[in-house]
C-alpha cells in the first residue's frame, strides 16, 4: 500500500490495521521515502484482511485515508502439520 503526502512541515504517517497501530516487523514492513510512505505485507494471511488506515499528521493538523484488504485463497498448513505429513506419508 502506498500513501503520498504533502505539507510543511512534512507530515509523519502512521499505519493502522482495524484501528491498531502497525509497526515494522516480520508481518509488516513500513517504509518511507521523502513524501511517500509504504506498507507491505510479505506473507499475507487471511487473518490480515481488514481495514488499513494511513494517518498523516503535522503540527497544523491531520488527515487519514483507508482501504480494505481482502485476502483470498487457501490457508496454508502450519509448519508442524507439514512436518507431520512428511513423517507419516513422505517415504
Amino acid at each position: 500500500m502506498r500513501c503520498k503526502v504533502e505539507g510543511q512541515p512534512l507530515p509523519e504517517v502512521t499505519w493502522y490495521f482495524n484501528g491498531d497501530q502497525i509497526t515494522s516487523g516480520t508481518d509488516y514492513h513500513v517504509i518511507s521515502d521523502v513524501n511517500e510512505f509504504f506498507l507491505t505485507i510479505p506473507r499475507a494471511t487471511m487473518a490480515m484482511g481488514g481495514k488499513y488506515t494511513a494517518k498523516a499528521k503535522n503540527k497544523y493538523g491531520e488527515e487519514e485515508c483507508y482501504t480494505t484488504l481482502a485476502v483470498e485463497g487457501k490457508q496454508l498448513p502450519h509448519r508442524h502439520q507439514i512436518h507431520k505429513y512428511f513423517l507419516n506419508y513422505g517415504r
